[in-house]
């Protein structure tokens, strides 16, 4: 299990190929990892969330709930 903090995050890329060059199952937080090549994640998509929350401000913005 990779942490999910900034630090591994700005790394995941080297994370990624030292996995494979190892042959170390690896699991992120994020999709965007298994997206960049690793084996399975268990966590949401940054850009699922941000559009979700888009979704969320604007029905807000409109009186909505």
């Amino acid at each position: 299990m990779i942490a999910g903090d900034a630090y591994f995050l700005s790394r995941s890329r080297k994370l990624v190929e030292l996995a494979a060059k190892y042959a170390i199952p690896a699991s992120y937080n994020l999709r965007e990892h298994v997206d960049g090549g690793d084996l399975m994640s268990y966590g949401a998509s940054l850009g699922d969330a941000y559009r979700q929350a888009g979704n969320y401000a604007g029905r807000i913005l409109r009186g909505g709930v």
